[in-house]
């Protein structure tokens, strides 16, 4: 555009920019279980304390956060699992910067030759602390208050008008999906039409990256099919299992839901590096009786690792959305001679299935694009979207990674946004009388 400098203006390789990466990065995992806590809060609370004189912000400070509580302190806990788990950005940017985090060094011990995989492990197992104080703070919000919302009465959506800070909200909000959605995908888009990586745009586009990861190169066509297939295949078993386990929670008592919920949070404790190397030294030699067949290598291992590794965000996303069931609705389809199955398929479910849509979504984010996990469980035949890119990232293969890039960018924007309206059009039918 005419604009000329000598170098950069802004120096990526810093760790304020490595923080602010992580922001822009983690922000989308924090919003899907608040989003869906603020869509089931009655808006009679709020018109209460607005009637009283509360204005705006005040109403959300005392009475709007309160009530989604547990749904913030799930968004952190999953934030901070997730940001301590973060392998792309730390690897990209941080090795450059010269800034070591767990999650790198865990590579670099396991990466070199022999493999230091006792020392690996003990600087995993070093993040347990720090994730079992913030899952314990968590379960407490959850519990301390009483969180419910959603009950047997009628209710009707109310906006409320900022006034002149509307301008303040959407200029914020812009900045923030051109900082994350609009310029990162543009310059994808520019760079996969580009032969070479350069600093000078150039209009002659070339479409030969996308024929080569649609028709030319075997190991990306089948990279991007096995991480859709494990992306669709583990947030489909992931939610019906999370479903159960948050029911019987609720349902079970003190010492049952505290047992349950301690083991489905344990995999959080652990780095996705460790745990992907526990499951290829305890996992990956077996062969099932009477065949040749091992687990090493396969897509198999590879989705037993995602889902148990990504079970814990997602039942703690979905124990966030039951928290706000009211009680009083269970009791009197009790009452009323309902089985606990149908009491659960015909209440419970629909109105927690705002909870279930983001745990369906964030669960398929994480899984079809796993990079950390897959790096010790891909095998030759079975490569994943995160093998392929790093591959060609350490072979220098920049164009056909942004090739890459903007395609799982629009597969993935495309799933998770059909997945986000049938959890509305769920949401909008009226549910049977009795």
């Amino acid at each position: 555009v005419g604009i000329h400098f000598t170098a950069g203006p802004i120096d990526l390789f810093t760790r304020p920019t490595l923080i602010a990466v992580y922001i822009l990065f983690l922000v989308p995992f924090a919003y899907l279980p608040i989003a869906a806590a603020l869509r089931n809060v009655d808006p009679a609370y709020e018109e209460v304390a607005r009637v009283c004189g509360a204005g705006v912000f005040r109403t959300l400070r005392i009475v709007t956060l309160p009530i989604v509580a547990p749904a913030i302190a799930s968004a952190g806990l999953v934030s901070l699992v997730i940001g301590l788990a973060l392998f792309t950005a730390p690897v990209v940017i941080g090795s450059r910067a010269r800034i070591n985090v767990v999650s790198v060094h865990v590579y670099k011990l396991v990466s070199v030759y022999p493999p230091r995989k006792d020392e690996a492990v003990a600087v995993g197992l070093s993040l347990l602390a720090v994730i079992a104080v913030a899952a314990t703070v968590e379960r407490r919000i959850r519990r301390r208050g009483n969180f419910a919302t959603i009950s047997g009465r009628a209710r009707r959506e109310a906006r409320v008008h900022l006034g002149g800070m509307r301008w303040v909200v959407r200029a914020a909000m812009l900045l923030y999906v051109a900082l994350t959605s609009v310029l990162p995908f543009i310059a994808l888009l520019i760079l996969s039409m580009q032969k070479f990586w350069t600093a000078k745009l150039h209009l002659r586009w070339d479409t030969q990256n996308y024929r080569d990861v649609f028709f030319n190169d075997d190991f990306a066509q089948k990279g991007l099919k096995d991480s859709l297939i494990l992306g669709v295949a583990g947030a489909t078993i992931s939610v019906f299992v999370i479903a159960l386990l948050a029911r019987y929670t609720r349902r079970a008592g003190r010492i049952g839901g505290s047992v349950v919920e301690f083991v489905t949070k344990i995999p959080a404790t652990l780095s996705h590096l460790v745990m992907a190397l526990a499951f290829l030294i305890a996992l990956g030699p077996l062969k099932f009786p009477g065949t040749s067949y091992r687990l090493q290598g396969t897509l198999t291992i590879l989705l037993l690792v995602y889902f148990v590794i990504y079970l814990p965000f997602g039942s703690v996303l979905a124990n966030a959305a039951y928290a706000q069931v009211g009680r009083d609705l269970t009791e009197t389809a009790q009452v009323c001679g309902a089985s606990p199955g149908r009491t659960f398929t015909r209440i419970e479910l629909p109105l927690i299935m705002p909870g279930l849509v983001a745990v369906w979504s964030l669960s398929f984010v994480l899984m079809a694009g796993d990079l950390t996990a897959s790096v010790f469980l891909v095998g030759p035949n079975t490569p994943v979207i995160g093998s392929v890119i790093l591959d060609r990232f350490e072979n220098g293969g920049f164009q056909l990674i942004a090739a890459l890039g903007t395609v799982m960018s629009v597969v993935t924007l495309t799933v998770v946004g059909g997945a986000q309206l049938i959890g509305r059009r769920l949401l909008s039918i009226e549910p049977p009388q009795t």
